[in-house]
């Protein structure tokens, strides 16, 4: 699945209903972000995307890089850690230099997703 950023902002509503309780590496996201945001030429930037489950707990994923001459291409393999509890699911990117001193942040804005949870059941007792 292929979503296109617009300025800092990263629509969710295309996967929003994707993820299932207890996936792991079951869907790639693709996100293409502009590679220039305010005089910064991103190419040479880390980018980690975290979330906050239902549950409270934190998950944070380094995502893969691909450097084109306008964009830059994000790939997330979304990792178990995201998937972990149902229910809503709040998301950010952030995107910082890989090298020297950190005189930047740039935080991009999700809106949250759900996480659907998986069918849970009992088994009968035996008659």
């Amino acid at each position: 699945m292929e979503i296109i950023a617009n300025g800092k902002n990263i629509p969710t509503y295309e996967f929003g209903e994707l993820f299932i309780q207890g996936e792991k590496l079951a869907d790639t996201i693709v996100i293409y972000v502009d590679r220039m945001h305010n005089g910064y030429d991103l190419a040479d930037h880390s980018f980690v995307i975290s979330g906050v489950t239902s549950a409270g707990y934190w998950a944070v994923q380094a995502l893969e890089k691909v450097v084109e001459a306008e964009r830059i291409k994000l790939i997330w393999p979304v990792s178990a850690d995201f998937t972990a509890d149902a229910g809503p699911l709040e998301l950010c990117m952030t995107a910082s230099p890989e090298y020297g001193e950190v005189t930047h942040i740039i935080r991009y804005s999700m809106q949250p997703v759900n996480v659907r949870p998986f069918p849970a059941g009992r088994e009968r007792p035996e008659e």
